[in-house]
């Protein structure tokens, strides 16, 4: 079977600054304009007590997705089934529908459209997921299910505010321009994963006993990374794209990370039908 969806969204919410400086273009790396002179070219210029930037809500972002489901299923032998799905998917945006993004480069009204148009943080390209079970003598049975995906992105930012609009959201400059919005890639996941279920019937009635195993192989399924400051030069930094970053001493705890799916983990399962 094969299912192809599109999808187009617009008018999605964000937020804009309508007291924000006028564009400032960057060529190559290192240039930076100072927030005295970017807040000169405030429509409002700042002063002691004023406003600096103007925050509303408007109906700016639009996105799209566009994604290709295949699917193989064998069901030849009663005792067991088969099925190997494969997506092909791209979701890209200007501004993340549920508002969990990335800065723009520029919060200029002029610079979020098609300036900030790139793969959404949750883009995965490729995700294929692998299902098989078989039933065994005396009411055993095992299976898997298997998933494997492609990696999410990664926004690069210089680490400074180049722009002088007070936010550090502003991405580097790769061969003459400023580099697209969720530009680089992290690493793909996977996720083995294996049950075992026993099944003791009593007439019309049933106790199932079941035990399964997630990640069985301790993948580490890292979904964003905690170091994105790429840096402000002609190459990136070191540690642009590590996972956390180096300890300062023997006594630095690992950070709390939130986009990391499960470690390996067993459950066990008691089930009685009627």
């Amino acid at each position: 079977s094969a299912d192809y969806t599109h999808q187009y969204w617009n008018n999605l919410v964000r937020t804009v600054d309508l007291n924000a400086p006028t564009v400032f273009v960057r060529t190559a790396p290192g240039q930076v304009r100072t927030v005295v002179a970017a807040n000169a070219t405030r429509p409002i210029v700042p002063v002691t007590g004023g406003v600096t930037s103007v925050n509303t809500i408007m109906n700016l972002g639009y996105s799209d997705y566009d994604g290709l489901t295949t699917e193989i299923s064998y069901r030849g032998n009663a005792k067991m089934y088969l099925g190997l799905s494969y997506t092909l998917s791209k979701a890209n945006n200007t501004s993340e529908p549920d508002g969990n993004g990335n800065g723009p480069n520029d919060n200029n009204i002029a610079q979020l459209g098609a300036q900030e148009y790139g793969p959404s943080i949750v883009d995965q390209r490729h995700r294929a997921v692998i299902t098989f079970h078989y039933q065994l003598p005396f009411d055993v049975t095992a299976g898997t299910v298997t998933q494997l995906a492609s990696a999410r992105p990664i926004n690069a930012i210089t680490g400074v505010d180049n722009n002088g609009d007070g936010s550090t959201n502003d991405r580097p400059v790769i061969n003459g321009v400023v580099v697209a919005k969720n530009a680089f890639r992290g690493t793909g996941t996977q996720d083995v994963s294996m049950f075992l279920e026993k099944r003791f019937p009593m007439g019309k009635r049933a106790l199932v006993l079941r035990v399964e195993g997630f990640n069985l192989f301790n993948h580490p399924n890292l979904l964003g990374r905690g170091v994105t400051t790429y840096g402000d030069s002609t190459t990136p930094a070191s540690t642009f794209g590590q996972f956390a970053s180096v300890a300062t001493g023997a006594t630095t705890a690992i950070p709390a990370f939130a986009n990391i799916d499960p470690p390996r983990m067993f459950q066990f399962q008691v089930r009685f039908t009627f």
